[in-house]
């Protein structure tokens, strides 16, 4: 089925504002507008359902041969008329998202030296004379907008509480059914996420491994402790209770902390045959 996009334009007869929009879904036709597709927009589709879609004016403005020219019109088209225009307009911003712009088709790219911004399909090489991402007096503005607002996280406490056992039920049914990998230098199984923060070329057991990433792991674990102690969330971690066997040199014992200090992975037998 081919594809035709296309802009269009609706006018409110009610509220008397406008939409200017584009469409570009694969197999889109100019006669879908107002019979099967009554535009993305959220603030268009509430008007529709306060007042039916009667209440609007529609038509189509131009038919393209792709979506990307169908979408860098739509932007150009709103660019001259949105910012002297604003309070007659529906739409509500020039951003990536009112172009339908994914970070899987396009990319953002300026001309260094006039500032000029366009979208161009990700596949395609970036012209000579043109930089990827935004232009500075884009980066510029958006600063600009937000100085003087407040941070939505400022002063705002974050307070671990218990887990509850419902969740520690559901946590713990989630990991036994996650594929594990194993820690070539502690010789256990653990989650990918685990392993990935903690185990592999950062695991403790790695003689070469960088002393500043056990320092701060170290210094995180101590602050994340005082604040459950603050909230009254710390609980001491529950010892095991019996008896433990060491699997390299067969030593027995009740004491869990001595035998996992100087037994299991960390036992002078399992030193010797790795020595040999």
């Amino acid at each position: 089925m081919k594809t035709f996009p296309f802009t269009y334009i609706l006018y409110h007869k009610h509220t008397q504002l406008w939409y200017y929009g584009v469409r570009y879904a694969e197999g889109c036709h100019p006669n879908d507008l107002f019979t099967i597709y009554f535009s993305s927009s959220k603030y268009v589709k509430a008007l529709i359902k306060e007042y039916g879609v009667n209440s609007f004016k529609y038509c189509v403005d131009r038919i393209f041969r792709n979506k990307l020219d169908a979408i860098r019109f739509e932007k150009i088209m709103l660019k001259s008329h949105f910012d002297t225009n604003r309070n007659i307009f529906l739409n509500r911003s020039l951003g990536n998202n009112s172009f339908g712009l994914g970070n899987t088709d396009f990319i953002l790219i300026h001309n260094a030296i006039t500032g000029e911004e366009v979208f161009q399909d990700r596949s395609s090489v970036i012209p000579i004379g043109y930089d990827k991402g935004a232009s500075k007096t884009h980066k510029l503005n958006l600063s600009l907008s937000t100085k003087g607002r407040k941070p939505w996280n400022k002063d705002k406490k974050y307070i671990t509480s218990p887990c509850s056992e419902s969740r520690k039920n559901n946590i713990r049914n989630a990991r036994l059914k996650t594929d594990t990998i194993l820690c070539g230098y502690c010789n256990k199984n653990f989650d990918p996420g685990n392993f990935k923060q903690f185990h592999g070329e950062k695991c403790r057991n790695n003689p070469k491994i960088d002393l500043t990433i056990l320092e701060k792991r170290s210094e995180l674990a101590r602050n994340n402790m005082c604040l459950q102690k603050s909230s009254g969330a710390f609980s001491k971690p529950k010892t095991p209770i019996g008896l433990f066997k060491c699997p390299h040199c067969s030593k027995i014992g009740k004491n869990y902390g001595n035998m996992h200090k100087n037994h299991f992975n960390r036992c002078k037998q399992l030193e010797a045959l790795c020595n040999k």
